[in-house]
Formats: structure tokens, C-alpha cells, sequence
């Protein structure tokens, strides 16, 4: 038996950290953490952005790249997505289930999206919004 907390497993981390980016390109705001969700998200396995493109967007507040086009795509739309649409919308358009085969551990990796996609289910049909998500 293994009882691992799931807000310290790694898609977690991942989908807050989009999350905080999804909510910050709204509200066109690039404070600290929009830019600790970006390092986070370009480090990670989904995109694997080497170091130097990584200081390159932060030091000059240039966040152009794949990783902003996707957050930007979801953005376009996300007034009109209830927060179920949205977790798929993340899912599908950051490639996880595609990307998580590069770093193993697939079975378990699936079981965790799995229950976040449980989870947001749960708030979508509370009515949460994407800011009652993330917190």
C-alpha cells in the first residue's frame, strides 16, 4: 500500500501550475508566480525547454513559444468552458497522455489524471469556477 498525497505527485503540480497561467494570461498579469508556473510548466516533461530559453522569455519578459500558444488557445475560450471542458482542454492540448510516455511510469501517471479528472468534475458540477480550482 502505498499512500502517496496526490498534490505532490507531478501532473498535479502540472495542472495547478497551468492553471496559474491560464488565469494570469486572462487577467494579463506576469508577476512571480506567472513566471514560476511558466519555468515550472517549459522545465517539465511536456515541453523540456533547456535552461537558456527558459532565462531567455523570464529576463525579457518575452514569453512567446509553444508553451504560450497552447495557454493562449485555451484562453481564447475559457469564459464558455465549464471547468470539466477545461481540465480536457488541458489535457488534450498539452499532450500529456502522449508526453508521458517519454518519463515511464504511464499506469500510474493515467491514474492520476484520471482522478483529477474526477475531481474537477466534482467542482464543474458545483459550479466552481477556474479561480475556486486552482485554489
Amino acid at each position: 500500500y502505498n499512500s502517496t498525497n496526490i498534490t505532490s505527485e507531478i501532473e498535479v503540480v502540472l495542472v495547478k501550475n497551468i492553471l496559474k497561467l491560464l488565469i494570469n494570461r486572462k487577467n494579463k498579469n506576469y508577476d512571480i508566480e506567472f513566471k514560476y508556473a511558466f519555468t515550472s510548466l517549459a522545465r517539465s516533461y511536456l515541453f523540456e525547454y533547456s535552461d537558456q530559453v527558459i532565462f531567455n522569455c523570464i529576463s525579457s519578459n518575452n514569453y512567446e513559444s509553444s508553451l504560450m500558444d497552447i495557454v493562449d488557445s485555451i484562453v481564447l475560450n475559457i469564459d464558455s468552458l465549464s471547468l470539466l471542458e477545461i481540465i480536457y482542454e488541458i489535457i488534450d492540448k498539452f499532450s500529456f497522455y502522449d508526453k508521458m510516455i517519454l518519463v515511464g511510469d504511464v499506469k500510474n501517471r493515467i491514474n492520476r489524471l484520471s482522478s483529477i479528472i474526477d475531481i474537477f468534475s466534482n467542482l464543474s458540477n458545483l459550479s466552481y469556477s477556474i479561480l475556486d480550482a486552482y485554489d
